[in-house]
């Protein structure tokens, strides 16, 4: 492999090894915000019953469990903020680029998930962005027709990014067979385990802990190949 290719493949490896340091960070965040929320919900379902049973000293109790409703309230919308944030750092200025530094070295194989991930992140994301702006303004002065185009154009968000899944699937596969690499093609698979159980609602939080596993994979294989290629182990 020339070393033009070289740099271009360990540019490639390098970003994803990136991306994936960030999305395992960004699972766990998002797996402790969702445990905060579901301790938020469990709480206000607790006081409701409380309030309805308990007369007067539910208000008493109310008092004393404001602060902490307050404080978990902050503590997720904060560690939810952290999380979205890596999520798009992750995704667009180190998978997505990861994608395209394959492409230059292999046109054929990386070009369709590259356009797949770059369609889907990021048409999706811009969609979803216009959707809840417009449905902020559609909540306060009430106007249905814009909260209505809104909805639409969130289902359509979420199947861009969808697109922008299968992308990355497709991408793994790719990566398997350009490194003869059996992590990522197990990757892969687990991405498609794990899109199917998000919508089973039973089994929807496996979801979480193969995403987490998937990530920490491609973390160690990609620094791995890296590794491999710069001590010329590997050849490509």
């Amino acid at each position: 492999m020339s070393s033009s290719a070289k740099d271009v493949v360990l540019s490639g490896l390098s970003k994803l090894r990136t991306s994936a340091l960030l999305l395992i960070i960004t699972v766990i965040l998002l797996g402790v915000s969702s445990v905060t929320l579901m301790m938020l919900f469990f709480i206000s379902v607790n006081t409701t019953v409380s309030g309805v049973v308990g007369g007067i000293n539910y208000f008493r109790e109310v008092r004393h469990l404001s602060p902490l409703v307050i404080t978990a309230v902050l503590s997720f919308l904060i560690v939810a903020i952290v999380a979205v944030i890596l999520l798009l750092i992750s995704i667009y200025f180190y998978l997505v680029p990861s994608a395209k530094q394959f492409v230059m070295w292999r046109p054929l194989d990386f070009s369709t998930p590259s356009k797949l991930m770059r369609l889907g992140y990021v048409s999706g994301a811009l969609t979803l962005l216009t959707a809840f702006i417009l449905l902020i303004i559609a909540i306060v002065p009430q106007i249905p027709v814009i909260a209505l185009v809104s909805i639409v154009l969130i289902i359509v968000g979420f199947i861009l990014l969808l697109i922008g899944r299968i992308g990355v699937i497709i991408y793994f596969f790719r990566l398997r067979d350009a490194f003869n690499s059996t992590i990522f093609l197990i990757t892969a698979i687990l991405l498609i385990i794990s899109l199917v159980v998000t919508f089973i609602p039973i089994v929807s939080a496996l979801a979480v802990i193969l995403e987490l596993i998937v990530w920490v994979l491609v973390f160690i294989e990609a620094n791995s190949l890296r590794d491999k290629i710069t001590s010329g182990t590997i050849q490509v």
